[in-house]
């Protein structure tokens, strides 16, 4: 197993994660505001570079 700075990992959303984006996507009202909606594709941009970045 290669663990050096160059390692890709598997990241798995779980259904219960999931769940508590699309909450808080509701609770910040992102498809009504597009700073909202910048906030979140930001967090999901941070959840899914943890392949890369644990």
């Amino acid at each position: 197993m290669n663990l050096g700075p160059n390692s890709v990992y598997r990241v798995e959303v779980m259904p219960r994660a999931a769940r508590n984006l699309h909450h808080i996507y509701e609770v910040i009202g992102a498809s009504n505001s597009s700073l909202a909606r910048k906030w979140f594709d930001g967090l999901e941009a941070l959840i899914l570079s943890l392949d890369k970045f644990p």
